[in-house]
Order: C-alpha cells, then structure tokens, then sequence
C-alpha cells in the first residue's frame, strides 16, 4: 500500500495513515522531512536497505522511491516482487514514457528474454511498447509464416493457416500498414483464412 501512496505522489496522506498506529510513528515522522535534500534522499536509501534485508520489499521499494533510485525500486519489483508490470509502472509513473530504465527493461526482460524463448508475444509486446512498430509486427508474423509453404491453387500470394486467429491477424497487419503508410521488411504474403 506504501508503494502506491508514494507512486502517486501522496506522501502526506501515507504519513498521516502511519500517525494513526501505535508502530508507526516513526514512519510518520521519518515521512515529515523534506526528501529533496540530500541528507534525507540517503536516509530513505540506507531505510530501504535495511527493509530488503528484513524482506519487505513493497515498503522497501517505495523507501528507494523516495530517495530518488527508481532503478533500485524497479530492481526490487523485478527480481524479489516477480512483478514485470509493477515495475514498468513505477518507471512510467516517477520517469515517464521516454525513460532510459524503462528502455532497459523493454529490450532486457521483453525482447531479449522473447527471443531466448522463442516467444513472439512477449517479442511483439517489447517491441511494440518501445516503438519499433514494424519490428513487432515482422516478429510475430515471421512465426506465423515460418516453415509454411504456399498451396499450388494460390501460389500467387496466398498462405493457408489453419489458426484461427490468422484472419485477425492478417487485418492488424492491413490497417496497420495503411495508416502508418510503412511496408513489413522483406515480402510477407498475404494471409487467408483456410474453409
């Protein structure tokens, strides 16, 4: 919960939660100082250290938060939390959508880790959140199409899948080459669904 309170930006109304136990008065008067100065961004450092050694990672990674490490937060979420998702918010959230920490965790556990197992989904997803567009939708429809060969009948540039999904993907693949007016790399045929 202390994580969200912070994320938000709602530092004082976590403080004032934490006034209201009888444990947490020192929460609320830690939570009372000014975390732009430097002296307190390393005392929330050194405070969420001592929480991942006592493993409570979630108040731990909204301590590192308000020292100011997001990538030690994110390291936290990722690794202890096993939560990929929380720590694309936290860098959405205190960095923004442009973020290098959110770059690194699209190309490391999104794209690298898509393509160490053979995942085009998870590819798709890295790519596509990074901006790579066309990358994304050459990764999954290279899958589809790979080791596929071309009926005699519709050799001219017909493909017969026998997924059901292929006709939706065929129309993601059409609308999405029309209005971003970019071509797939290399020559993908079309995609018909098989009766």
């Amino acid at each position: 919960m202390s994580l969200w309170y912070i994320l938000l930006g709602k530092k004082n109304v976590l403080a004032s939660l934490y006034r209201n136990t009888m444990q947490g008065q020192k929460v609320f008067e830690f939570l009372g100082h000014d975390f732009t100065q430097d002296r307190w961004k390393k005392a929330a450092g050194r405070n969420a250290y001592q929480l991942f050694s006592q493993k409570k990672y979630m108040l731990c990674a909204a301590f590192y938060l308000l020292g100011g490490e997001v990538n030690e937060a994110t390291q936290v979420a990722i690794t202890h939390l096993h939560d990929l998702q929380l720590a694309v918010t936290i860098c959405r959230l205190v960095e923004g959508e442009g973020s290098g920490e959110l770059k690194r965790i699209y190309q490391e556990y999104y794209i690298e880790k898509g393509l160490m197992y053979k995942d085009p989904w998870m590819t798709l997803m890295g790519r596509w959140l990074s901006g790579e567009y066309v990358k994304a939708l050459n990764c999954i429809s290279d899958r589809f199409l790979q080791g596929r060969h071309r009926p005699q009948a519709q050799a001219h540039r017909g493909v017969v899948l026998r997924q059901p999904h292929a006709l939706h993907l065929q129309c993601f693949h059409d609308r999405f080459v029309q209005e971003a007016g970019e071509t797939l790399s290399g020559s993908v045929p079309e995609i018909k669904q098989h009766r």
